[in-house]
């Protein structure tokens, strides 16, 4: 009889974890580099609520997968670039997501939804390659490709 009601108690609070935000986290571990290196980079959350975050290439941070930025290299003697990280639904998200409807847990899921738990941010490493004043080529490419990741038109 004992051995039952553990077996449910375990059961029961297995179903309301939430599987993605316990295994990897409302963090995303960001990656920036710039060619050439040691540009200013400012990250700014899109919605304008949170405090900007600035870093020099290379460099990594930690910010919350639930929320698109935008992300501005600047350097001296370069035209300043700005792209767009945002949060997308990734592999091991929908694998937490599916071990929360496995073991019932819809307020896991629930959670994990609310948190961005199953999201990582994307473009993730950000490459850029960083062009002298007045020039026009392309800006940054996702690494592995020549596919360019076209920048966002400045806010002046």
């Amino acid at each position: 009889m004992k051995l039952g009601l553990k077996a449910t108690l375990i059961a029961a609070l297995l179903s309301t974890t939430a599987c993605a935000t316990v295994t990897k986290g409302t963090e995303d571990t960001v990656r920036l580099e710039s060619n050439p290196p040691m540009a200013q980079v400012t990250i700014e959350d899109t919605r304008y609520i949170l405090r900007d975050v600035t870093c020099v290439t290379p460099c990594k941070l930690e910010l919350n997968r639930k929320w698109a930025y935008n992300v501005t290299f600047d350097k001296k003697g370069y035209a300043p670039q700005t792209h767009l990280l945002e949060p997308k639904l990734s592999g091991d998200g929908v694998a937490g997501m599916g071990g929360n409807i496995l073991l019932g847990g819809i307020i896991g899921a629930g959670v994990d939804a609310s948190t961005g738990a199953m999201n990582d941010l994307k473009p993730n490493p950000l490459f850029v390659t960083l062009q002298p004043d007045g020039s026009d080529k392309p800006f940054a490419k996702f690494p592995g490709t020549d596919l360019p990741i076209e920048p966002i038109p400045s806010r002046k």
